[in-house]
């Protein structure tokens, strides 16, 4: 099924949202045990690579729960990574993103890799209107939200880098959104050991 979902890709009839017609979540959300091994795997994964856990377990929340998914882009996996970063990371299929923790691995490096493109003049991005708009409360923004903002749309750093008023440059409503679940869920599982 994937192979078919890759190569409509490239289909001019599906440009919009290749594979909106098979994305879904798979499974109920995890609770109990099962929720606390994925925490397991999630932490130490992200200890490994050198991120803040519960940021890491935050973004699996926003993007699916910490459940494996198809998304309508054609993402995969419980931190929903397009298929193109498996060739980034050496691996033959974007299917191993399925599992839990090769999927952790490469959402903490491309986590990472927002983290570090971070400039303290970004801050003044938590006063932007199209983040008020979303419900976004702090007056600044955070280096861990920019780093989920940049997860979500890689473009946040050039865009950011290049506005000539951080308050008004353009945010699309989904990443907007995105800041804001991600806070929530940062807060929450700021509260697990």
């Amino acid at each position: 099924m994937f192979l078919l979902l890759l190569s409509l890709q490239g289909s001019p009839a599906l440009a919009a949202s290749p594979c909106a017609s098979y994305a879904q979540v798979y499974g109920a959300r995890p609770t109990g045990a099962v929720l606390a091994a994925k925490r397991r795997i999630i932490h130490q994964t992200a200890l490994r690579e050198g991120v803040d856990p519960h940021a890491l377990e935050a973004i699996a929340m926003v993007e699916t729960g910490i459940r494996p998914a198809i998304g309508g882009d054609c993402e995969i996996g419980p931190f929903q990574i397009m298929p193109f970063w498996a060739k980034e990371f050496g691996l033959s299929s974007p299917w191993y993103f399925w599992d839990l923790q090769t999927a952790a691995t490469a959402a903490a490096r491309i986590y990472r890799a927002g983290w570090d493109r971070w400039r303290p003049q970004y801050a003044a991005v938590g006063r932007n209107v199209n983040l008020d708009k979303a419900g976004f409360k702090p007056s600044t923004l955070d280096r861990a939200t920019f780093a989920s903002m940049s997860y979500n749309w890689g473009s946040a750093a050039k865009s950011f880098s290049k506005a000539d008023n951080l308050t008004t440059v353009h945010i699309p409503k989904v990443t907007c959104r995105y800041a804001v679940r991600f806070q929530q869920e940062l807060a929450q599982a700021r509260k697990h050991p």
